[in-house]
């Protein structure tokens, strides 16, 4: 009797547990690639390549610093 209970108790315990199932691994973001010429060279460029928001924070960055030389530089004077 006292085996048939602790049996009891132990088949409750295991079926109050839920079951969780393994969350799938994050998926690799896509990476773009692209071939950056080195500038004087005749040997060619590098491939590089990176997801879409390393390229978007890139151009953000470029388009930021001409922005910014763009408007720290004096007007051409006209005579």
């Amino acid at each position: 009797m006292m085996v048939s209970t602790l049996l009891l108790l132990l088949l409750a315990g295991q079926q109050a547990e839920p079951a969780t199932a393994p969350s799938p691994p994050p998926a690799k973001e896509k990476q773009i690639c692209r071939n950056e010429e080195t500038t004087g060279s005749r040997m060619g460029g590098r491939r590089v390549c990176r997801t879409k928001e390393q390229w978007d924070a890139i151009s953000a960055n470029a388009r930021k610093t001409m922005d910014d030389a763009m408007t720290r530089s004096p007007a051409p004077s006209v005579r």
